[in-house]
């Protein structure tokens, strides 16, 4: 029941606070609606024997898969920009992907001090609208990557490699990197 006998009651600056108890019913409605039917937010018996794995007790609707397995590092991309709005959990390293039509989200988060990961259909630049290009190809493990770089890559399997949707950047100018 709220607080407020009606929405004109409501003013400038007045708060209110909401509570809810939170009932498998709920949780089982919102993950039909929402599209999240994680097995570790509904699914009681692989909570338990998440817990049996690791060692550790999981309860379901408690923990993501970063709290449960702190001891992890999770490394991610996305095109999704929003994504970095929010905190990320210690133990998770998100790379945005520059696509086809990203570019200024791209530059926005190299800004911000974020790494963008691009597919080089050309020879690595040395530096992207002035951002350090590193080998992103050396290995996969982006949380051991310098901050506010991008992460250079080759095309992989032919799809890749035939691009010309503009996924695949082509055709920059090279500058060798100084030594």
């Amino acid at each position: 029941m709220s607080e407020f006998a009606s929405f004109a009651a409501i003013k400038v600056g007045d708060e209110t606070r909401v509570r809810r108890r939170f009932t498998a019913d709920a949780v089982d409605a919102f993950a039909r609606v929402s599209g999240d039917d994680n097995p570790l937010h509904v699914d009681e018996a692989f909570a338990a024997h998440l817990s049996r794995l690791s060692g550790e007790t999981i309860e379901p609707g408690t923990h993501n898969i970063f709290t449960a397995f702190p001891m992890v590092q999770f490394v991610d991309y996305t095109k999704n920009h929003l994504r970095f709005n929010r905190p990320l959990p210690a133990n998770y390293h998100l790379t945005f992907s520059l696509s086809e039509t990203n570019e200024q989200h791209a530059l926005d988060l190299l800004s911000r001090g974020h790494n963008v990961a691009i597919v080089f259909g050309c020879e690595r630049p040395a530096t992207w609208h002035g951002y350090r290009v590193i080998d992103g190809d050396e290995h996969d493990l982006r949380h051991l990557d310098p901050r506010n770089v991008v992460v250079g890559l080759t095309p992989k399997g032919s799809k890749a490699k035939r691009d010309t949707s503009g996924f695949v950047v082509r055709g920059i100018a090279t500058i060798p990197m100084a030594a």
